[in-house]
């Protein structure tokens, strides 16, 4: 038996969890969960799309949150097995995707992507969220 890191499996992707303010009737946050790093091309994005999927639902899990924010803003994709896996909320609460210009091409492609709630900036993203009944 071995010891295994997520890093050998996922060597080119990072997160970052922060909590945002929400909106004022609901003392609970907002929860970003910021990806960074190359999504791979081809089936080696396969388990970069698992890995995604699974910091989604630890985030989830460890934080009581009112909404959630998936922040693309740092990572790099073209093409990939099994984009959009986890790019979505693992429970009822509200969930927004923000696309930076390396992510683009995962709007395009529309995987498992509702127009309706990607933004461009994590501002706007905020703002819709906050606004939100």
């Amino acid at each position: 038996m071995r010891e295994v890191f997520i890093t050998e499996a996922c060597p080119t992707l990072g997160h970052a969890f922060l909590l945002a303010e929400g909106r004022s009737s609901d003392p609970r946050p907002i929860l970003v969960i910021a990806f960074s790093g190359c999504y791979r091309h081809g089936s080696q994005g396969t388990s970069d799309a698992g890995y995604m999927a699974g910091v989604v639902a630890l985030g989830c899990e460890v934080w009581e949150h009112q909404s959630l924010i998936i922040d693309l803003t740092q990572l790099s994709y073209r093409w990939g097995n099994d984009f959009g896996t986890g790019l979505g909320h693992p429970g009822e609460q509200p969930c927004v995707i923000v696309l930076g210009p390396q992510a683009r091409a995962a709007e395009s492609i529309g995987y498992r992507i509702d127009h309706q709630r990607v933004f461009e900036d994590i501002q706007a993203a905020l703002m819709h969220l906050r606004q939100k009944n």
